[in-house]
């Protein structure tokens, strides 16, 4: 009888511990990886399953409609650019998304204090918030690069995203390596996609007006 008691027991202790092996296992089953970003963003908690681009709306809260609402139409465009879905913008509460549907407003949260900060939650819906429209515009960036490599879904989780460094750009001796100004809004906005602020131009080393004799006049 004793042997079989101590049979029933490490039966139950065994089942009991694989049980608990395959939960602990099963946490992590379907979580997704952290997306592909330049620069890498600084905090991911994974979620599981997939955001389906479908029709939808640019939800802005009315209160902060002057200062996102020129975010929103850059946004827009650019999404129907990538996906080909063109959304429409209107005010709303982020209480109240449907699928499909992307929140850009103004936060107030303590952990937004960081200058260039932003929260983007993705779920069936978009949430990006910031406590400035800078860091709002750096959250649309990282959604509109997760898109460009998959223009149908993108990954489930949250981020929480700040720039580590305050000035981030580019240097261009335009004056011995003359560029068109079409190319240079491109280079803009190539920029702007990896979250760079700082365009410096160098225009000219040109010192021939200091001995030339042509400085009496605005037009010489």
């Amino acid at each position: 009888m004793k042997k079989k008691c101590v049979l029933y027991s490490v039966i139950v202790i065994m089942i009991i511990t694989v049980c608990f092996i395959c939960i602990l296992n099963n946490k992590n089953v379907g979580e997704n990886a952290c997306p592909n970003i330049i620069p890498s963003i600084i905090e991911w908690e994974a979620g599981t399953g997939m955001f389906t681009v479908q029709q939808g709306n640019i939800v802005i809260p009315k209160k902060d409609l002057e200062t996102v609402e020129p975010i929103a139409k850059q946004l827009q465009k650019e999404y129907k650019e990538v996906t080909g879905v063109e959304l429409s913008i209107k005010t709303g509460n982020k209480f109240f998304l449907h699928k499909g549907d992307i929140y850009l407003g103004i936060s107030s949260k303590k952990k937004l204090q960081t200058d260039g900060s932003y929260l983007c939650k993705i779920k069936n819906h978009i949430l990006i918030e910031s406590q400035k429209k800078e860091g709002l515009f750096w959250g649309t960036r990282s959604l509109l690069q997760m898109l460009v490599q998959n223009p149908q879904e993108i990954v489930r989780g949250n981020i929480y995203d700040y720039p580590q460094y305050k000035i981030r750009g580019i240097g261009i001796d335009v004056a011995r390596h003359p560029m068109s100004a079409d190319s240079l809004k491109i280079l803009i906005q190539v920029m702007s996609y990896y979250k760079m602020n700082d365009l410096h131009l160098h225009l000219n080393d040109n010192e021939l007006l200091c001995y030339s004799n042509k400085l009496e006049s605005l037009e010489q």
